[in-house]
């Protein structure tokens, strides 16, 4: 084990929770953003994200949107999300449960993508598949690629149970880079367990549930899934503040 390793939560919230936690100065320093909602709002994400810019530790990942809508927004989007919060990472454009969809869209897109964003863009992998072997041959795939992080999907604990077997298969096939996991699943203890003691420093994991859930998170509390009410209309209240904070003493 890693003895001073600490896993980073980063936060997944709309554009008035990000200001709500700015200016009670809890906004912290990482983050996973949606390239579809940077474009509504460029403005305002542009003023949450420049104070940021400076820190080199800090973790911004740009996400493509597949949970959100259902497929990955295009190039465009990216580039025009990328310019507004210049992230730490650019998620390349996978394709949910599907193994040889994700190997194709993702190979397109290391192509077209390398050429299109600044030279200093780095890109994040997620391997997907329907079990844990369909997830292998996908991440085996991308091994030797010009790729600077890994991202472990949350849908593989509906699969199989854990995430913990997927990290390790992460590590073991590109030890040099860093583990994301994307989100949580509907097993928050194996989420924070996987991210803590799979024997791996797990770099970070994200999500929106400690934001939006009305009362105190617990290690066995079922978020079920996040609506459009929450994203359009969610303020940060004190529960929002004390469960981001539990989650990070969960972490830490």
């Amino acid at each position: 084990m890693a003895g001073h390793h600490v896993t980073k939560f980063c936060i997944v919230a709309p554009i008035q929770v990000l200001e709500g936690l700015q200016r009670a100065k809890e906004i912290g320093w990482n983050h996973l953003v949606l390239a579809h909602d940077i474009v509504r709002h460029p403005e305002r994400y542009h003023d949450v994200f420049a104070p940021m810019s400076g820190n080199y530790n800090r973790i911004v990942i740009l996400d493509n949107g597949v949970i959100e809508t259902g497929a990955s927004v295009n190039l465009e989007v990216m580039l025009a999300a990328y310019r507004e919060v210049i992230p730490t990472y650019v998620v390349l454009p996978d394709v949910l449960l599907d193994c040889k969809a994700t190997i194709t869209s993702c190979s397109q897109a290391l192509r077209d993508w390398t050429a299109a964003f600044p030279p200093r863009a780095q890109f994040m992998l997620i391997p997907q598949g329907k079990t844990l072997e369909e997830f292998t041959e996908c991440a085996e795939y991308f091994t030797d690629h010009k790729i600077a992080a890994w991202g472990c999907p949350r849908n593989l604990v509906k699969q199989i149970g854990t995430r913990e077997k997927a990290n390790q298969i992460l590590h073991t096939l590109n030890p040099q880079r860093p583990i994301h996991m994307m989100g949580f699943s509907d097993s928050i203890y194996d989420d924070i367990l996987s991210a803590k003691y799979c024997g791996l420093p797990i770099m970070s994991i994200d999500s929106a549930v400690p934001l939006r859930y009305p009362a105190k998170i617990t290690l066995t509390t079922k978020p079920g899934p996040r609506d459009d009410t929450w994203w359009r209309h969610g303020m940060v209240t004190d529960q929002t503040i004390g469960n981001l904070k539990i989650v990070r003493s969960w972490l830490s």
